[in-house]
């Protein structure tokens, strides 16, 4: 089953935070020969902070964005994750490809192990911790899917979802989340289950099939957990990628059988 991902729009939203954060810059005397060279991360948080950003923060802005474009980012591990998902999920390849500029390191003493903003739209920053390929297809999986959603969600027919704010429980952050945050984790779940489907009938995979089957338990149970939630708020049916995602596991009752207990 192939899961059809809104690349027109994805790609439509990166240009709009681009032009946006542009439209700022020159106004405030910025030429275009320097904005060009910026990354989407940073004319996305110009656009966003554009009312209370002076032009010394900017250019503190801009050092911080050339020292990020400098960090090593690719390791061979996740060179094999990102070969590994062209292979059995090329369309979310592409997604990568479009929508991911870069992995910066996380700062000492920040909560989570990994996480993107979307104010900062086409980062991500991690851990690096876990550094298996399992491990980083599960990360570019993860929050390639954040950066996707926030490119969906801007559409104003989202804004016909009024519970969104909402609390409720979280089976992916075991705690109270709004629901607009389970709507974002249960994609991810559901993503990661997909793959890990796509990895298991897929032949010519190097990680062993124990540990690809523990990760998808581990998703799946969140997932049945999660989907109550945002089945009951109709959000399941928003995007083609999340809903066919979410279709493949409701309709596979022998991978539900399989982790029933």
């Amino acid at each position: 089953m192939n899961l059809v991902i809104n690349l027109h729009l994805f790609g439509d939203y990166k240009s709009h935070l681009r032009n946006a954060g542009t439209k700022s810059l020159r106004s405030l005397g910025f030429f275009d020969d320097m904005i060009d060279e910026l990354s989407t991360p940073l004319l996305s948080e110009v656009y966003y902070n554009r009312n209370s950003l002076s032009r010394i923060r900017i250019l503190e802005l801009i050092q911080l964005d050339s020292d990020r474009k400098l960090e090593k980012i690719l390791t061979q591990e996740m060179e094999e994750a990102l070969e590994i998902i062209s292979t059995v999920w090329p369309e979310f390849r592409l997604l990568i490809r479009l929508g991911l500029e870069r992995v910066v390191k996380r700062k000492a003493g920040e909560k989570f192990e990994s996480w993107s903003d979307p104010k900062r739209f086409g980062e991500i920053v991690f851990s690096y911790k876990r550094t298996t390929v399992l491990d980083w297809i599960e990360i570019l999986i993860h929050e390639v899917t954040h950066i996707y959603l926030f490119a969906v969600t801007s559409q104003k027919k989202f804004m016909k979802f009024k519970n969104l704010r909402q609390m409720r429980y979280s089976a992916i952050r075991e705690t109270e989340r709004p629901i607009i945050g389970i709507f974002h984790g249960l994609a991810v779940e559901a993503n990661i289950v997909y793959i890990s489907n796509l990895m298991l009938n897929s032949n010519g995979i190097s990680i062993e099939k124990d540990k690809i089957l523990k990760m998808q338990k581990s998703f799946l149970t969140k997932f049945l957990q999660d989907f109550q939630v945002i089945e009951n708020e109709g959000l399941h049916k928003f995007d083609s990628m999340v809903e066919g995602a979410i279709n493949s596991i409701l309709k596979n009752n022998s991978l539900k059988r399989a982790y029933a207990k």
